[in-house]
């Protein structure tokens, strides 16, 4: 849900159609694959700089240059703690990553819908791994806590099908856990209640135990991509 709101942010920021952004709204499968598409096709997501000087691809075209620019959505970082200070620089390389992408897939002809389909599947690729990066950077900003950063467990012993049978266990813990973690939102009193922040924390630390669930299956699914 998180990466579908924030993909709905992206695609309003850089000129989408806010009625498509309520109709798609929903997290559902197929709006955030409709959003998805819809920001690949964005007319442009920044403000591209051309030099005089710059070399041209074709008589009277000049190539544009991407104007390298940190988002203002991530702050300065001076917000965060030392310890988050690479995944800021690292929300910022992705957002720059991101932007040349789109501009690449701007440039692709009409005609070459394979080229436009790789560069679709890498700007999907990149937006996980942002929005994966973000979410720590956002977490922080909310409860002042970090989540997780690198699973700590040691799996090294196991063997392929160990591995296997413990990515598939975190498969299902990690959704129990995402449907109790909305559970306890949803049943959260008021802000005013004298039990407020006694369950707010335990939902904070739910989220926590989620985002180990979270590292430990990446570890995992790295170890079986070796």
């Amino acid at each position: 849900m998180e990466k579908h709101i924030l993909n709905l942010e992206i695609y309003l920021t850089y000129g989408g159609d806010s009625k498509l952004a309520i109709r798609y709204k929903a997290p559902t499968l197929e709006n955030r694959a409709k959003i998805a598409y819809l920001i690949s096709r964005l007319p442009k997501t920044v403000t591209p700089e051309v030099s005089e000087n710059s070399p041209i691809t074709s008589p009277g075209e000049k190539k544009e240059i991407l104007k390298r620019e940190r988002p203002k959505f991530i702050g300065v970082i001076a917000q965060y703690p030392q310890e988050l200070h690479k995944t800021y620089q690292q929300v910022d390389s992705l957002w720059f990553e991101f932007c040349e992408l789109k501009l690449e897939l701007n440039s692709v002809p009409a005609d070459q819908n394979e080229d436009a389909y790789d560069l679709q599947k890498d700007i999907l690729s990149v937006m996980e791994k942002f929005d994966s990066q973000k979410k720590v950077l956002d977490y922080y900003l909310e409860h002042k806590r970090v989540l997780p950063l690198a699973s700590k467990k040691d799996f090294s012993n196991m063997n392929i099908l160990q591995l296997d049978q413990k990515f598939k266990n975190l498969e299902s813990l990690i959704c129990r856990r995402k449907q109790t973690i909305v559970k306890m939102q949803n049943e959260l009193p008021p802000d005013d209640d004298q039990n407020y922040r006694k369950k707010a924390a335990a939902v904070q630390r739910k989220i926590e135990q989620l985002q180990e669930y979270i590292l430990d299956q990446e570890k995992i699914q790295e170890l079986l991509s070796d």
